[in-house]
């Protein structure tokens, strides 16, 4: 996929992932759901306007959602990057045992061969 393709891509997946939480955020609203800290902020931005107010709370609760899937994201990708971090340092702990177990065993059996003399 050529440069110009991944980002018509991404630009189409964000434009569906966007039209499906305009889908969640009518279906909330349908149902009564509101986020009262959301609201109040659109309200006041609107003078009290209340048609208005629904248009600005629909404008935010939507970048609320994207927030949260940002949010969402990089929790993911820290976590990934914890463990793989976590797989580096225990492969390399397997590492050292292994040679430190080595290392022991050359000198037992150097004691031991010592010893014999």
């Amino acid at each position: 996929m050529g440069f110009f393709s991944k980002i018509s891509t991404s630009r189409a997946l964000r434009r569906l992932q966007e039209e499906n939480l305009f889908k969640v955020i009518h279906d909330e609203l349908e149902n009564g759901l509101v986020n009262d800290g959301l609201w109040m902020k659109a309200l006041a931005d609107s003078n009290g306007d209340e048609l208005l107010a629904k248009a600005k709370y629909i404008k935010l609760r939507l970048r609320s959602f994207k927030d949260e899937i940002t949010i969402e994201n990089e929790i993911q990708k820290e976590a990934e990057r914890a463990i793989k971090e976590a797989d580096r340092a225990k492969i390399e702990a397997d590492r050292a045992k292994k040679k430190f177990q080595k290392d022991l065993n050359k000198s037992l059996r150097e004691a031991g061969k010592r010893l014999r003399r």
